[in-house]
């Protein structure tokens, strides 16, 4: 009976089966990240310079390619078994002594006979195999090269990937991800999308070199159909233009240049804040006693001074901020009542200006600021006129003298009435206000009975009239009128000019 082959030559066969199958699949990973990087480089090559194609169509391509390639030479190599025809074919290309060995083996085995001196080689040269220290029948060093070119690869596309990153324009790349961009126009449109002032006019203008082609330009307002109207030729022979006129909503335009057609762009209609009205609440002070006066519909500014004046402006649309802006420099700030009503309170101290600032939410500001005018009025004192006596005078101590006058005052009179003072004695005020109801004049008249003075001739009484409106810190002397002056004179100087006058008209008669 033929002994079973040598447990080394089995180790060795095993052996060379084992590094047969690792380098396969070295080589399919090779291979595979050689196709790799080739796609990869061939990918960013058509992405960069193919710019009218969607990039989702080479991607696919690229997706579709490395699947293949990696079910070729990555899959299908780690799925399949190294069969023994190809262990045979390996040896008997690369160690055709150890494929000796093993037929020669493999045929001690069979039912033909052989002779004894066959069988003895064969014998010999196992025990010759056994004896030494079979070195790998598979080169190594081959193995860590191609390993090492495998690395090599897949690091050369790892850098490929990288630089690609780095030198794109990402956002370009996704604005033509799925549609292809598209083919520059023969011709430049201006302004394209742009914003309009509600109401104003907006014009188109096209530059372009085809001559003969005809020119049309196409619109329609929000919502609205679509017009048609020729482009008429500019000064310069190149250029087109078309007025869109009266614009009062966002506008749609198109531009047609023989068959090219541009996009389709928007003028989008704004509307600047404006005032719409100005509301003052006039609150007078206090010592007036005068009720709050509202004009709704206002803008100059009248009033005493220390009024508080509450503005309320009235806008066309929601803003994000509303002032006053007085004599051009300080800016007061006004609160938000709702989204059309702007209110802040001023106080009335001197003469100036005030301009509406209005700022709405697109940082857009109001045009032509009107300029209103703060007029302070100064409380004047009550203007004091005296009817009679005019001037200075003299009476007995016995006689009534008619004091008369007249009074007006900017706003209200609290008190009125005479003032006297005889020399060396204090003054004394007579009040001769009677009115209960709010006066801004008064007229009066007053009879003084000297002879309850306990007069004196030779006596001097100091006379004016005196009026208060109850402005606080208003001085005493801006109460009074002009003085005058009374004197008392002796009762029979005047019998004897009486007499003398009588006797004088006597003669005069007898002559």
């Amino acid at each position: 009976m033929i002994p079973l082959l040598p447990l080394k030559l089995e180790h060795a066969i095993r052996e060379v089966a084992a590094q047969f199958e690792r380098r396969r699949r070295l080589q399919g990973r090779l291979m595979f990240g050689a196709v790799f990087l080739g796609l990869l480089i061939g990918l960013c090559a058509v992405v960069a310079f193919a710019d009218r194609v969607p990039v989702i169509v080479p991607v696919i391509a690229f997706l579709l390619l490395v699947f293949g390639a990696g079910y070729k030479w990555l899959y299908v190599p780690q799925r399949t078994v190294v069969t023994r025809e190809q262990i045979a074919l390996f040896l008997d290309v690369h160690h055709p002594e150890l494929e000796d060995l093993i037929v020669s083996t493999v045929s001690l085995h069979g039912s033909t006979p052989v002779s004894e001196w066959m069988t003895e080689q064969v014998f010999q040269q196992v025990r010759e195999l056994s004896a030494i220290q079979a070195p790998p029948v598979i080169d190594l060093r081959v193995l860590k090269r191609v390993r090492r070119a495998v690395f090599g690869v897949w690091g050369l596309g790892a850098v490929v990937l990288l630089v690609a990153l780095w030198q794109v324009n990402l956002g370009d790349i996704a604005g033509r991800l799925f549609f292809a961009p598209a083919l520059p126009l023969p011709y430049t449109v201006e302004p394209g999308d742009a914003r309009v002032r509600r109401g104003a006019h907006q014009m188109v203008w096209v530059t372009t070199d085809l001559m003969g082609a005809s020119k049309a330009i196409q619109w329609r307002p929000s919502g609205g159909d679509w017009q048609t109207a020729p482009l008429e030729p500019g000064e310069a022979g190149d250029v087109f233009a078309h007025q869109l006129r009266d614009l009062y909503a966002d506008t749609e335009y198109q531009v047609q240049v023989g068959a090219y057609r541009s996009d389709v762009y928007t003028l989008s209609v704004w509307t600047p804040p404006e005032v719409v009205s100005i509301g003052l609440l006039y609150r007078y002070p206090d010592y007036l006693e005068m009720e709050d006066r509202d004009v709704p519909y206002g803008g100059d500014i009248t009033a005493p001074e220390g009024t508080e004046v509450v503005v309320s402006v009235t806008v066309n649309k929601e803003l994000e901020k509303a002032s006053l802006v007085l004599d051009g420099e300080k800016e007061m700030a006004l609160k938000k009542s709702d989204d059309a009503l702007w209110e802040g309170a001023l106080s009335i101290t001197e003469n100036g200006t005030y301009e509406v600032a209005l700022r709405d939410a697109d940082g857009e500001e109001n045009e032509y600021a009107r300029a209103y005018k703060i007029t302070a009025k100064v409380d004047q004192p009550p203007r004091i006129q005296v009817r009679f006596p005019r001037g200075d005078d003299e009476a007995t101590a016995i006689e009534e003298v008619a004091f008369g006058f007249s009074i007006k005052d900017d706003y209200r009179l609290t008190d009125y009435g005479l003032q006297y003072e005889v020399a060396g004695r204090d003054p004394v005020r007579i009040s001769l206000k009677t009115e209960t109801a709010r006066i801004e004049s008064a007229e009066g008249e007053y009879p003084m009975a000297l002879e309850d003075l306990e007069l004196a001739a030779g006596d001097f009484i100091t006379w004016t009239v005196w009026a208060e409106d109850g402005k606080p810190g208003r001085s005493e002397i801006e109460t009074l009128g002009d003085p005058y002056f009374l004197e008392i004179r002796p009762f029979e100087r005047l019998y004897r000019q009486a007499v003398s006058n009588e006797g004088g008209q006597q003669g005069q008669g007898r002559g």
